[in-house]
């Protein structure tokens, strides 16, 4: 109907114009018949380019009104539930991360495998932080590191001691600056937080990160488990903010 409408809107002005003397059409001989015919030509391609364009536009609602429907589904506690309990399950135990962030007794506990020097845990990390700004008191985000090699190890013992010596805001301040801009620094970042790398918990955590990844034998990082089970393909960890308030039984 609107299509019909532009166009009877577009012939009217031109009826209009033409009766009121704004056309004028001269003699016709070969210069008028070219003039008409680009006015032709012109009301033409308006025409054209309306009947194209509106299907697009509907089109474009009928995508919006998808992507709406599918949001709705995912966000629905049952099937997440559904889809989560699908996925292989990796046992986590209390005690085999100190490196915690959030409200350590949450229902919904998520633990990501990381890497120091991994790029894509670096934006991860990113993610992680924006959904602890408003959900921080919802949920346990706790990390477990591994490592490209026992040369880059170091790293991973100096986030531990950050962890266990600092306060759980500060250590994730201190982590965004290491995915943001320590990893060309290396143990440099570290030298003037005064941490105490002899401390005997730290190797004891070190060792608990890697018999846990021996364990499970996972190397892909980042790697996100909602208590215990793989996040499904279809969400994201943005996705989790919908689920704070649920309790998902494992195992």
């Amino acid at each position: 109907v609107l299509c019909l409408i532009v166009q009877a809107l577009l012939w009217l002005l031109f009826a209009v114009n033409l009766f009121a003397g704004l056309i004028q059409l001269p003699a016709f001989d070969l210069t008028a018949i070219s003039g008409i015919a680009i006015v032709a030509c012109i009301f033409g391609i308006c025409i054209l380019g309306i009947n194209t364009l509106v299907p697009k536009l509907g089109n474009g609602n009928q995508v919006e009104n998808l992507k709406q429907g599918i949001n709705s589904l995912k966000a629905n506690e049952k099937v997440f539930e559904a889809l989560l309990k699908e996925q292989p399950y990796l046992k986590i135990e209390e005690t085999d991360s100190q490196l915690i962030f959030g409200e350590p007794d949450a229902g919904l506990q998520i633990t990501i495998f990381s890497n120091p020097y991994c790029s894509p845990c670096a934006k991860m990390h990113k993610r992680v932080e924006k959904l602890l700004e408003n959900k921080q008191d919802k949920l346990c985000i706790r990390y477990i590191l591994s490592a490209f090699g026992e040369e880059l190890e170091t790293i991973n013992k100096y986030l531990i001691a950050v962890s266990l010596e600092k306060d759980r805001h500060t250590a994730l301040q201190i982590f965004g600056e290491w995915f943001e801009k320590g990893r060309p620094l290396g143990e440099a970042l570290f030298k003037e937080m005064g941490l105490d790398m002899n401390n005997p918990e730290i190797e004891t955590e070190f060792q608990k990160h890697g018999t846990w990844k021996a364990k499970t034998q996972l190397r892909s990082t980042p790697t996100i488990l909602v208590n215990g089970y793989k996040l499904p393909e279809n969400y994201k960890i943005e996705d989790l903010r919908y689920f704070t308030e649920f309790t998902i039984d494992v195992k």
